[in-house]
C-alpha cells in the first residue's frame, strides 16, 4: 500500500513538472522571445499591392519589429480597407508580438478624364471632389478656370451651346468630357509720338474674344495736331476710323496694333545748355517728339585720346558756323554730361515725328543756307536748324559743304562701321534728299546730342 501511494505522489510530482515547463514555455514566447510572421492577401489580387517595411525576414519578424503596411490599389481599382481591421487606412504601423493574417480588399474605380482645348495653356477644369478613381455613383462638379490673359471661358463636349459655368457628372463608368476655351486677342494701342496725345477705350481688357468691338479715342495734346490712324494684323475692314474716334472689330486670326499719330505743329523750345568743358560755350535746345535734342551741331574738340575732330577744311570759321566734324569714337566721348550720342532708333523716331521721310528735309531744315548760293533750305519748323557741314573721308578730303549734311548715330555695325543720318540738297534740279547709311568709324561727320533723361517714344 505504501508502494502504491509513493507511486501516484512520484506521477504526480512528475505531471506537474511537466506542466510548469509547458507554461513557461508558453509566457516566454508571448513576453518578445522567438519570431512571427505576417501573411498578406489581396481580394482581388489584380487590384493592387501590399508592402512590409521593412521587409520580411524568411524567418520572419523578431518579436517587437515594428512594420510599415502599405497597400497600393492599381490603375482602375481603389483601396477599400482591410477585412481584419476596417478602421485602418492604406498605411499603418504594427508591433509584432504574434503571427499576422493582412487581407487589402480593392473595388473596382472609373477614370474621369478633362481633355483640354486647345491646348492644356489654355486654363484648367477643377474636380470636387478630385480623385485619381471614383467608385461607381459618385458626383463630381467640373468648373473650367481660364488663363484670363490669353483665353476666356468657352463650351463643353464641343457643343458651343453648352457654356454652362460648372457641370455635375455622375460616374457609372470611365468617363471622357472636354473643355474649349475661347481664345483672346490682343489689342495694342499707341500715340506716336507718346508725347502727342493720349488714347482711351470704351473696354479695356489684355486681349478679347473674336467678335468684341472696342471702341478707341484719341485726344490730342499740346502744340501736336492728330494726323491719322494707322494699323496691322487686321483686315480693313476690322478698323473704322472717324477723325480721332477708331472703331475695331477683333479678329480671329492674329493681334491687333493700333496707333495714333500726331504731328508737333510747332517748336518747343528746351532751354539752353552751357558745356562747362568748353569755356561755357552754350546751345540752345529743342523738344521733338517727346524727345530733347540740341539746336545745332557740336562745336566741342575732344581731349587727345578720345578720337579725333576736325573744322571742315581746317577753318575754324566752319565751326564756327557748321560744328566740328568727328570721328565715331570722338563722336560717342563728345555730348555733354547727362546728353549722350542718339541711337539710330532715336534718328528714326525724329523723321517720323518730323512727317517721315517725304517731309524731314522741309521741316528739319534750316531758312537758307543750303546749294550753292545759300538760298536752299526748308522751313525749319522745330528749331532743328540743319545745316549743311559736309562731310571728311577716312583718307583726310573734306567734302560737300553747303551741299550735305551728315550726322552719326551711336548704332555701331560690326567693329569698323557705324550708322548714319544725311540730308542732302541736289544743285542741278534743287531737289533735297534724306536717307540712312553705314559708314567707316574713321569718316568724320556732325554731331547732335539728346538727353539721357527723355520722354518714351
Amino acid at each position: 500500500m505504501m508502494g502504491a501511494k509513493k507511486a501516484l505522489f512520484l506521477s504526480a510530482a512528475v505531471f506537474a513538472g511537466a506542466l510548469s515547463f509547458m507554461m513557461a514555455g508558453c509566457v516566454e514566447k508571448t513576453s518578445g522571445a522567438g519570431t512571427y510572421k505576417i501573411t498578406v492577401n489581396r481580394d482581388p489580387a489584380a487590384g493592387g499591392s501590399v508592402t512590409l517595411d521593412p521587409a520580411q525576414p524568411e524567418g520572419g519578424y523578431a518579436s517587437g519589429t515594428e512594420v510599415t503596411v502599405t497597400a497600393a490599389p492599381n490603375a482602375g481599382y481603389l483601396f477599400d480597407g482591410w477585412v481584419e481591421d476596417s478602421e485602418k487606412g492604406e498605411q499603418f504601423t504594427v508591433k509584432m508580438t504574434r503571427n499576422l493574417t493582412l487581407t487589402a480588399k480593392f473595388k473596382q474605380a472609373f477614370a474621369l478624364n478633362v481633355t483640354i482645348l486647345p491646348s492644356p495653356a489654355a486654363g484648367q477644369v477643377t474636380k470636387s471632389p478630385n480623385k485619381t478613381g471614383y467608385e461607381a455613383g459618385d458626383v463630381v462638379t467640373l468648373k473650367p478656370v481660364p488663363d484670363t490673359a490669353k483665353f476666356a471661358k468657352g463650351y463643353w463636349n464641343g457643343d458651343p451651346d453648352d457654356t454652362r459655368d460648372s457641370i455635375t457628372v455622375t460616374v457609372t463608368k470611365d468617363t471622357a468630357v472636354s473643355y474649349t476655351f475661347t481664345p483672346k486677342y490682343a489689342l495694342e494701342t499707341a500715340a506716336f509720338p507718346k508725347a502727342g496725345g493720349t488714347l482711351r477705350r470704351d473696354k479695356f481688357a489684355s486681349g478679347y474674344v473674336a467678335g468684341t468691338v472696342v471702341t478707341v479715342t484719341a485726344t490730342t495734346d499740346t502744340n501736336y495736331v492728330f494726323t491719322g490712324w494707322t494699323w496691322s494684323g487686321a483686315n480693313l475692314s476690322d478698323v473704322d476710323t472717324s477723325g480721332l474716334v477708331a472703331t475695331v472689330t477683333i479678329g480671329a486670326d492674329s493681334a491687333l496694333s493700333l496707333t495714333a499719330n500726331f504731328r508737333q505743329e510747332k517748336t518747343i523750345l528746351g532751354g539752353d545748355i552751357v558745356d562747362s568743358r568748353d569755356q561755357g560755350r552754350s546751345y540752345g535746345t529743342v523738344i521733338i517728339g517727346g524727345y530733347r535734342w540740341t539746336a545745332a551741331n557740336l562745336n566741342y574738340e575732344t581731349p587727345e585720346g578720345e578720337g579725333d575732330s576736325w573744322c571742315y577744311d581746317n577753318a575754324d570759321s566752319n565751326c564756327v558756323k557748321y560744328g566740328r566734324l568727328y570721328d565715331w569714337d570722338a563722336a560717342v566721348a563728345a555730348c555733354p554730361s547727362g546728353w549722350s550720342l542718339p541711337d539710330s532708333a532715336a534718328w528714326e523716331h525724329l523723321v517720323r515725328t518730323a512727317g517721315g521721310n517725304y517731309y524731314v528735309m522741309d521741316a528739319l531744315q534750316s531758312n537758307g543756307g543750303w546749294g550753292a548760293a545759300g538760298r536752299a533750305g526748308g522751313h525749319d519748323d522745330y528749331g532743328f536748324t540743319a545745316l549743311p557741314g559736309g562731310k571728311r573721308s577716312a583718307e583726310g578730303s573734306f567734302d560737300q559743304i553747303k551741299f550735305e549734311a551728315y550726322w552719326w548715330s551711336a548704332t555701331e555695325v560690326g567693329s569698323g562701321n557705324a550708322r548714319n543720318r544725311y540730308i542732302i540738297y541736289n544743285n542741278e534740279d534743287d531737289s533735297m534728299g534724306n536717307a540712312k547709311t553705314i559708314a567707316s568709324k574713321a569718316d568724320g561727320y556732325s554731331v547732335r546730342c539728346i538727353q539721357d533723361v527723355t520722354v518714351a517714344p
